[in-house]
């Protein structure tokens, strides 16, 4: 079990105090307190420290003043501690008291509390004020909260209900043991038909506990990416040569059990360098 210490305890305050600067001094940018160490140097002599890849980024956009932006380089140069380095010591002690909400800072957020059926509010898309671009895609990050069964669906109109096709994804299937992805036509609210693309296992990805949090990823010629936040590779790609995925609206539902969803969230609210999606 982890004792605290005073020391500890005082190494927590200062590290609060130092990673608040940013935010102090307007900056939009929130980090998780996510513990994977990088090194920065601007100049190759001096190194610094950071518990992540997004405390860098935001000390190179909000807090380095005059100085030389910093780009990461391999964590061995860091062989002398910054001050990050020992805001990690709190992390260590602290981390099953961490926060595991702040991955949802900044994010909207719409209840799915009825059923299957029941007709889904979809939102457009357009209006996101979130959402990141790749040379040759667009992508955006979502939050689920629930037990299982997390409905997304994706259409091209905003009343997918006169024989539409639309396409949804539900993440902790079954009972919270895989994800599927399907092709779906609804002739009205109620009656529709189902065609599954794909079907991969993922116990327990969804949880009581805290949101899972992800970026979807849409690459012109048809393909779909879902990263994890935290992740750089996708842990599901598809694609449906038999009928166009659009993104114009975004729609959620759920199954047995009540799901929150955030949406519009951040797209730099995440540990996953920028450039390191791939497009």
């Amino acid at each position: 079990m982890c004792k605290f210490t005073f020391t500890v305890l005082l190494l927590a305050v200062i590290c609060a105090l130092l990673g608040t600067s940013h935010a102090q001094s307007n900056c939009p940018m929130a980090c998780p307190h996510i513990m994977d160490p990088v090194c920065g140097t601007a100049d190759g002599r001096d190194y610094r420290y950071f518990a992540n890849g997004c405390r860098m980024r935001a000390y190179n956009e909000c807090e380095r003043g005059s100085e030389r932006e910093l780009h990461e380089v391999d964590l061995s140069n860091c062989d002398e501690p910054g001050w990050d380095s020992v805001c990690l010591v709190a992390f260590v002690c602290c981390d099953k008291y961490v926060n595991k909400f702040d991955s949802i800072f900044g994010c909207k957020q719409a209840n799915a509390i009825n059923n299957y059926n029941h007709p889904a509010d979809f939102i457009p898309t357009e209006h996101f004020e979130n959402v990141g671009s790749g040379v040759n895609s667009t992508f955006f990050r979502l939050g689920i909260f629930g037990k299982s069964d997390a409905v997304i669906r994706f259409s091209k109109v905003a009343m997918p209900y006169n024989k539409d096709t639309l396409h949804e994804i539900v993440i902790g299937a079954g009972m919270n043991r895989h994800t599927e992805v399907r092709r779906q036509i609804r002739n009205t609210v109620v009656l529709h038909r189902n065609h599954v693309l794909k079907k991969i296992p993922t116990p327990q990805m969804l949880s009581e506990l805290e949101p899972f949090v992800l970026t979807v990823e849409f690459v012109q010629g048809g393909l779909v990416r879902l990263t994890r936040d935290g992740e750089t590779e996708p842990f599901l790609e598809f694609s449906d040569p038999s009928a166009e995925i659009s993104f114009n609206y975004i729609g959620f539902s759920n199954w047995l059990s009540k799901i929150i969803y955030f949406f519009d969230c951040p797209v730099y609210n995440f540990d996953v360098r920028m450039d390191s999606l791939r497009v």
